[in-house]
């Protein structure tokens, strides 16, 4: 059964020549069960049918408005839904990807009810054939009221093994539009092209800031579809880590006594996001920006919260790009 009560949710979506994907994503939107939603596609002047696409699943939904814009990237799409957005809480999701059909109804019960200013919930990563699921840490799931900026914070840090990917992504996360207002929170834009990282620097700004708290949902509700195809037309955007300067000057200012902390998990993280610079580049048989060294190896192996992750670094390191490729692709039809 269908709920229609409760405030008006905001979920933004830009597209960009989506054809294949658009329709399962907002398929899965409409089949909520919290209905009171509000849904703007922002085309991205797409040179395919997205535009089209768009067009008739709002006439047969009048919840959708579509903005049809020039192409500007992901960021101005974004910010463009954020200015038309009515809902008193706003929601992203990627064009490609799906969600769960509890997804809106709990996180919108969970933040109504605290009065917090965020709520985060669990997600999949999927590969192909494999699911990677990412889960609310034990710590988070017990605690049932808001937790403060400074304590979230506080232990993003100290415990960054398993959390940074939880914090780092914009769409597993429910906002209090009135937080975004007052804080003037917006993604950062650039002529030509998109801040990389610019997702986390939005979260990170939100979460920065939410005086009411930070409120969780434990169960797993995004679907995050991996491709590799897409992801390897952008493999630069891995070595560039000026997000990650940007997420440390915030973090340096909130907790000043953790500064060799905070150090040590941005360090990680430029190594993390090297090692998945590496293993686009080996899938999609193109050069790799360069080796890994030991050094780098255990860090992934000490603070790596995933599996698969840990696994990747080592074959990275001891096999050649061919036999990388091979066992990739025997692990992402589940043989391995």
């Amino acid at each position: 059964m269908q709920s229609s009560k409760g405030n008006l949710i905001s979920v933004i979506i830009p597209v960009y020549n989506a054809e294949k994907f658009i329709e399962k994503c907002v398929r899965s939107i409409q089949a909520q069960t919290y209905t009171n939603l509000e849904i703007i596609l922002v085309n991205d002047g797409s040179s395919d049918n997205s535009g089209v696409l768009c067009d008739k699943l709002a006439k047969a939904d009048n919840r959708i408005k579509v903005i049809h814009k020039q192409n500007g990237g992901t960021s101005a799409a974004r910010n463009i839904g954020i200015d038309e957005a009515n809902g008193k809480f706003i929601t992203f999701v990627d064009h490609d990807d799906y969600i769960e059909a509890d997804m809106y109804e709990r996180m919108h019960n969970r933040i109504d009810k605290t009065e917090a200013d965020v709520c985060m919930c669990g997600f999949s990563i999927l590969h192909d054939n494999y699911r990677r699921i990412v889960r609310i840490p034990q710590t988070y799931q017990e605690n049932r009221s808001a937790l403060s900026s400074v304590c979230y914070f506080k232990d993003l840090v100290q415990n960054f093994r398993a959390r940074y990917v939880l914090h780092s992504s914009i769409w597993n996360k429910l906002y209090k539009k009135e937080l975004i207002s007052k804080h003037r929170i917006r993604f950062q834009e650039r002529t030509g092209y998109n801040i990389t990282g610019e997702d986390c620097m939005f979260a990170t700004d939100c979460c920065a800031v939410a005086d009411g708290g930070i409120v969780f949902v434990d169960s797993s509700l995004y679907n995050y579809v991996y491709s590799i195809s897409s992801e390897s037309k952008n493999m630069d955007r891995y070595e560039d880590i000026e997000f990650l300067d940007y997420i440390k000057k915030i973090m340096l200012a909130m907790l000043p006594d953790e500064k060799s902390t905070i150090e040590r998990l941005i360090d990680v993280q430029t190594k993390m996001r090297l090692v998945t610079a590496i293993h686009v580049a080996n899938v999609s048989k193109m050069p790799p920006p360069r080796k890994l060294n030991w050094s780098t190896v255990l860090d992934i192996l000490r603070y790596s919260g995933s599996k698969e992750e840990r696994i990747s670094t080592l074959l990275i390191y001891f096999f050649p790009a061919p036999i990388y490729r091979l066992a990739y692709k025997l692990y992402s039809k589940g043989t391995i």
